[in-house]
């Protein structure tokens, strides 16, 4: 179906995960084939050319690890639309503890993700954790959390598991319950860290030392947020904590994020098309300049 197109350049979204369709690319049925946006790794696959990143998610010398050549499409490698019918960022009640969040895949929730968080928790006494996952809604899973969360000491009383919700909105209007944002390592979030920001939540990153694990640095910088990137366990826990005891300015951030995200890369949807797009030109340039080179051969 792709040759039939004649598709010119085609690009891969998927890439290994459930949804990735790279069998479908191994014969090359396009000239150029560029991964991109929805999987933090090289495919791997001899057929894909070029994959879209940014100089914080793949610093100079990250060409190594691909088996693709590298775009860089700087400040960063995708940019955010938030949907439509957002609710309207509000803080906590201002009776309840500091509450620090997590909405990213219970896969990402890995044990050196639970060491962070256990690290922060103890620099806020009193402060309790908010998880929500799809993956949570099964009990066993829950419960599983929960034995590994104890086991990095998280107490049991300090967590609190939110149910699955069916709608986007539903889903964004629980940011209203959270104070603080955590990201995941070393896989970090995407869409979470997105909405999180516009639902006027922080969010803290650890900066690491792959592609997922740099994607909250890159997401932040673009946002104008680059004070709460962290680049050891210590100083992730040390912004937190400082975050956390400052309820005036969370509440300012609050009230001003969607006017300064607005005003921001992370959201300015018109220029990251013209860079993804030259992108696309110039591979698609380097493929016909490879095809006159071998003609005049």
């Amino acid at each position: 179906a792709i040759r039939e197109r004649r598709i010119d350049a085609l690009i891969e979204r998927g890439g290994h995960t459930e949804s990735g369709r790279l069998p479908a690319l191994a014969n090359k049925p396009a000239p150029v084939i560029v991964s991109a946006i929805g999987y933090p790794n090289t495919t791997g696959v001899p057929a894909v050319d070029w994959r879209v990143v940014d100089s914080i998610t793949d610093p100079p010398g990250s060409e190594t690890l691909a088996t693709e050549r590298l775009v860089r499409i700087d400040p960063c490698f995708l940019a955010y639309r938030p949907p439509a019918d957002a609710p309207e960022p509000a803080m906590p009640d201002p009776a309840s503890p500091i509450t620090f969040g997590s909405f990213n895949f219970l896969a990402k929730i890995s044990a050196s993700t639970l060491a962070f968080w256990r690290t922060t928790l103890d620099a806020c006494p009193g402060s309790r954790l908010l998880l929500k996952s799809r993956s949570l809604g099964d009990p066993s899973a829950s419960a599983r959390l929960l034995e590994r969360a104890a086991a990095a000491g998280i107490a049991r009383d300090r967590i609190e598991i939110l149910p699955f919700t069916k709608g986007v909105p539903e889903h964004l209007a629980l940011y209203r319950r959270v104070h603080l944002a955590l990201d995941a390592v070393p896989y970090n979030g995407t869409t979470t860290t997105c909405e999180a920001l516009w639902m006027g939540v922080p969010v803290v990153t650890l900066e690491g030392d792959r592609h997922a694990a740099r994607v909250g640095a890159s997401l932040l910088r673009a946002a104008g947020c680059a004070d709460w990137i962290a680049r050891s366990p210590a100083r992730f826990a040390g912004i937190a904590a400082s975050l956390a005891q400052d309820r005036a300015r969370l509440a300012e951030f609050r009230e001003t994020a969607r006017a300064r995200l607005c005003a921001s890369a992370l959201l300015d949807t018109a220029s990251y098309g013209a860079r993804f797009h030259a992108a696309l030109r110039g591979a698609w340039r380097d493929w016909c300049a490879q095809q006159a080179a071998a003609a005049s051969r």
